[in-house]
């Protein structure tokens, strides 16, 4: 596999100018390189994941499938325990913790922090373990490759600079005063017109909640922000998202106040809710899930939020920020995916 470093450096413009640039190629952010992400757990069953996953706790899935559209790379980054039964999943798997692995088809490498245990299944790549490997011989399929134990575990990614980076990020966007309103054009049907650059738009949870047509009208160079206010618990069902000039991968909604979020439904849209718990009960959603513990059935589809990412530092609440290249939280957050060549101990080949 292809060694290749990915960061996201966020620190002020002097930190920028004399830091060593040969170190590491800052290539994307978070919401770019992932598709699902929890900043606890992650319960899942019965659907799929078409984009990169991640979980800074636990990842529990059956009968359900990890499918990388975007490369061969990882599928799944956990920073604890991951317990996967059943399933085809294209790409690698890693996990800070203990691994167990039931009737798998795994197209890629395993690193495990912990042991990796289970009955098996199919592993076509190698499988990394710090402590104690006990798959069946047989799992390891591809020829050359082998299983490995006593590895120290260099986890490819940093998952609580990047829960930081989703939760920092919600809570600012949060903080910015609107640049518009939304227009209700009564029977459940809502519009924003975009104007170029950065907007900034809220709307009640319940009001999003009973839409059942949102339009978005914009200039091709505008990013859309749409805080969703309302704590407590909260809904979402299906909504028909209406792009005009600009796409569904120009807007963002922004759940910071719900503890919790019951998903059904279809939805072509980003969300950001890093501190909401959110049960994506059926249905299928277009783009970023960033939630604060995740469960369900629904299924994501691969989408992202890949606009210019705003400067945040020293903007007061009210204040419109202008598009930069970097989201900037402070000094000297750095998110780094490193592949790295594990020194090998092979007890299965």
């Amino acid at each position: 596999m292809q060694k290749y470093f990915l960061s996201i450096t966020v620190c002020l413009t002097a930190f920028l100018l004399s830091a060593p640039v040969s170190q590491a190629a800052s290539i994307d952010d978070p919401f770019g390189y992932f598709n699902v992400y929890s900043l606890g757990d992650i319960n899942y069953s019965g659907s799929d994941f078409q984009g990169t996953t991640g979980a800074a706790k636990n990842v529990t899935t059956s009968s359900f499938t990890f499918y990388n559209l975007e490369s061969n790379d990882y599928f799944l980054h956990a920073g604890e325990t991951v317990s996967i039964t059943g399933g085809s999943h294209l790409g690698s798997v890693e996990s800070g913790s203990n691994m167990t692995l039931n009737n798998i088809g795994i197209q890629g490498n395993v690193y495990s922090g912990g042991s990796i245990s289970g009955n098996g299944g199919s592993i076509y790549g190698n499988a990394y373990a710090t402590g104690s490997y006990s798959l069946p011989v047989s799992t390891i399929k591809a020829p050359g490759t082998g299983a490995y134990t006593g590895q120290p575990y260099n986890p490819a990614v940093d998952l609580g600079v990047v829960s930081n980076y989703f939760s920092d990020f919600s809570n600012t966007v949060a903080g910015w005063g609107n640049t518009g309103s939304i227009a209700h054009n009564g029977f459940g049907a809502w519009t924003i017109n975009a104007s170029t650059g950065v907007n900034v738009f809220s709307i009640g949870a319940l009001d999003l909640f009973n839409a059942h047509t949102f339009n978005v009208i914009g200039a091709l160079d505008a990013t859309v922000y749409i805080n969703v206010t309302g704590g407590g618990a909260q809904s979402l069902n299906s909504t028909t998202w209406k792009f005009q000039g600009v796409s569904a991968s120009d807007v963002l909604l922004n759940y910071s106040e719900a503890t919790s979020l019951s998903m059904s439904g279809g939805n072509i849209i980003n969300i950001l809710a890093p501190d909401t718990d959110i049960d994506f009960s059926s249905g299928v959603l277009t783009g970023n899930l960033i939630a604060g513990n995740l469960g369900g059935h629904g299924q994501v589809n691969l989408g992202h939020f890949d606009k210019e990412i705003p400067m945040v530092v020293s903007m007061s609440s009210n204040a419109v920020p202008e598009p930069g290249t970097m989201l900037l939280l402070g000094a000297g957050f750095i998110v780094l995916i490193r592949l790295d060549i594990r020194k090998n101990n092979k007890i299965v080949s």
